[in-house]
């Protein structure tokens, strides 16, 4: 799987363009109430991520509600915080992190 943060930024645009949010973004990150502004000043300041890390998977949950927005054909972006929620039956947060529900 290539995860790198690259990838998630370019993600990140694209989600963003459609009305993508804090709201919906921070249900997908390991820490609680991160905002995407973080998100990216992070992925700015790093190199890669681990292929088996929490960023990794939250470029992969990231993916997941890019395609799940445009295969439903979807035009209202109210619906990216219960596609954020789909993502994480799909890729869970790990431990007793916080419970996204």
């Amino acid at each position: 799987m290539n995860t790198d943060p690259d990838k998630t930024l370019a993600l990140l645009v694209k989600l963003e363009a459609l009305g993508f949010g804090d709201d919906a973004f921070s249900l997908l990150h390991h820490f609680k109430n991160h905002t995407i502004s973080e998100h990216r000043k992070y992925c700015l300041d790093l190199g890669t991520f681990k292929d088996d890390g929490e960023n990794s998977e939250v470029q992969r949950r990231l993916e997941i509600v890019l395609a799940a927005y445009k295969a439903a054909a979807l035009t209202n972006s109210r619906a990216f915080p219960s596609l954020a929620h789909a993502a994480l039956v799909e890729i869970p947060l790990r431990g007793p992190q916080r419970d996204p529900w």
